[in-house]
């Protein structure tokens, strides 16, 4: 398949709107329940994860995992949440965020990131198409990546957007279907505008 567009209306540049030192991300700019909705309205949506810094047993997005990439900056700051939906056959959500010193160092993040995600190297893993996304942040891209799982292909819509010193990667994922790309940037289109 070939590269599509996606994204909603623009959201505001973020690079001025945050602190130049501390803490940038609490847990309640990560994804909620209610942000979830619009993936499949037809779900309950919950929050089943929230974890602050990395661990090695913690999920991480299509196509990302193992040692950090060549050239990936140092991290100030890491949350990472997962949601799950009711019902058979239903689709989860991931989202991972993370802040660096300075925007420089997080849009050097995202290059290394965006490069992680359009070669996806994962064991069982494929590029079904790119995305190009608009209207997310200062940059942003995205792939529809399908996942070998025992018998059961996964099917994920990934975003990665960063804006300013944030870099976040939201990862819905579905047995044997996609989540909408266009609903993904979506809601990551509203957790940006909460982080700023």
């Amino acid at each position: 398949e070939t590269a599509g567009s996606v994204g909603p209306a623009p959201t505001t540049s973020a690079s001025e709107a945050l602190p130049t030192s501390g803490a940038l991300l609490t847990n309640d700019m990560m994804l909620t329940a209610a942000q979830a909705k619009p993936l499949d309205s037809k779900r309950t949506w919950k929050e089943a994860r929230t974890q602050r810094g990395a661990s090695e047993d913690a999920p991480v997005p299509a196509c990302f995992g193992g040692e950090p990439d060549q050239g990936q900056p140092v991290s100030q700051q890491k949350i990472l949440r997962v949601l799950s939906s009711s019902g058979k056959g239903a689709p989860s959500v991931l989202h991972d965020a993370t802040a660096y010193a300075t925007p420089e160092e997080a849009a050097q993040a995202f290059a290394v990131a965006s490069r992680t995600l359009g070669t996806c190297s994962a064991a069982g893993a494929w590029l079904a198409a790119g995305r190009s996304v608009r209207g997310v942040g200062d940059q942003a891209t995205g792939a529809l990546v399908a996942v070998v799982d025992g018998q059961t292909t996964v099917h994920h819509s990934v975003v990665l957007s960063r804006t300013g010193r944030v870099v976040n990667v939201l990862d819905a994922g579905r047995p044997n279907d996609q989540v909408e790309p266009d609903s993904v940037a979506a809601a990551l289109s509203s957790v940006i505008q909460k982080q700023c």
